[in-house]
């Protein structure tokens, strides 16, 4: 059974789950961003949107990627994008973490 909340109208598996209702546009979420991180995080989200069943919500802190559930979220920032993967387990075998410049 899913729960939509009446503030945001996002979805989710239970009611009441704790979450941001700071939904913001693509565009809002992008501002602070230099253009190669831009053009890189939009050509990411459409590969991503591709993939069957996904949704994309861009927050004012990050762009979440759902599939039923939360899987993946994007943090841009004006230099860099950050890149995190929601997995049920811990990975530690080999850092995933990094930042370029």
């Amino acid at each position: 059974m899913s729960w939509t909340c009446p503030k945001c109208n996002r979805k989710f598996h239970s009611e009441r789950l704790y979450h941001s209702c700071n939904v913001v546009s693509m565009d809002d979420h992008l501002k602070k961003s230099e253009p190669e991180i831009k053009k890189l995080a939009i050509t990411l989200i459409n590969k991503i949107l591709t993939w069957k069943k996904v949704q994309v919500t861009p927050l004012k802190s990050m762009i979440l990627i759902t599939a039923g559930g939360n899987f993946m979220s994007l943090k841009t920032r004006k230099s860099h994008l950050e890149i995190e993967f929601i997995l049920a387990q811990e990975v530690t075998e080999f850092p995933i973490y990094k930042t370029m410049k």
